[in-house]
């Protein structure tokens, strides 16, 4: 039987897919989630070949484990290693993946994460402003189904600025 604790868990109940039942299963995805708070902190410290190497590891552990919002939240995570550690394409890739899987799985929060990043990316680094556009709509609608996430809506708002900027229609500093 399911544990009797995780019927008070509101946000569990109401998430799509839910987190595994079996005790191995949640040892494992407990296990990735440490794995992908290693990831962030590697990265954010700018140890780009060693957060490389971790997100190399983590993707397919987190692929096997058949949960769809960790593979989400890894794929975001690793292609934010596009600031200075791995390729455009790789990260544009990554964020590709990472949307379709945060979709299935109804997470919502990671999808916007993954649309926001890209618009930003698309316009800034690829300079396709209208691929830019279309995924900077995608990710504020989505935003507008999560309400109120004060980190996602400063995100989409700087992604919207970067997309702006590259219209030729930003502020920018000489303006």
């Amino acid at each position: 039987l399911t544990p009797l604790g995780r019927c008070t868990d509101v946000p569990l109940l109401r998430a799509v897919v839910k987190p595994p039942v079996d005790g191995e299963s949640q040892r494992r995805v407990e296990a990735l989630r440490g794995d992908l708070a290693r990831l962030k902190a590697t990265r954010d410290a700018g140890r780009c070949v060693e957060a490389e190497r971790l997100a190399q590891e983590l993707i397919p552990r987190a692929r096997a484990a058949g949960y769809g919002p960790l593979l989400a939240d890894a794929l975001n995570a690793a292609a934010l290693l596009a600031d200075a550690c791995i390729e455009i394409p790789v990260a544009l890739a990554r964020w590709d993946e990472s949307f379709r899987e945060a979709l299935a799985a109804r997470d919502d929060e990671a999808a916007v994460e993954a649309a926001i990043n890209t618009a930003a990316y698309t316009a800034d680094r690829v300079g396709n402003v209208a691929d830019a556009r279309r995924w900077l709509g995608i990710g504020q609608a989505l935003l507008a189904r999560v309400g109120d996430e004060p980190v996602l809506r400063i995100w989409a708002l700087v992604s919207e600025d970067i997309v702006l900027l590259r219209e030729g229609r930003g502020a920018g500093p000489n303006k």
